[in-house]
C-alpha cells in the first residue's frame, strides 16, 4: 500500500493504522490507537544515511542525498 504525503500527523495515524485494523485482535487495535499521538514535531530524517550521502563545503554540510 503506497501513501502519501500527508498534510498532518493524524493523516498518517490514520494511514499506518489502515492495514492494523484489518487484522489486528481487538485489543492490540485499541493501544495502536490510542499509542499514536499527533502531538510531534515532525522533522527530516534518512533511515539510511551514510558518509557517501553527506556533501559537506569548508566545513559545513550543505546537501544531504540519497
Amino acid at each position: 500500500m503506497e501513501g502519501g504525503p500527508f498534510d498532518t500527523e493524524q493523516q498518517f495515524n490514520e494511514f499506518i493504522l489502515g492495514d492494523l485494523v484489518q487484522s489486528a485482535p481487538d485489543l492490540l487495535r485499541h493501544y495502536a490507537k490510542y499509542a499514536l499521538t499527533d502531538d510531534h514535531g515532525i522533522v527530516f530524517t534518512l533511515a539510511d544515511i551514510s558518509p557517501r550521502n553527506i556533501l559537506v563545503e569548508e566545513g559545513h554540510v550543505t546537501k544531504i542525498l540519497d
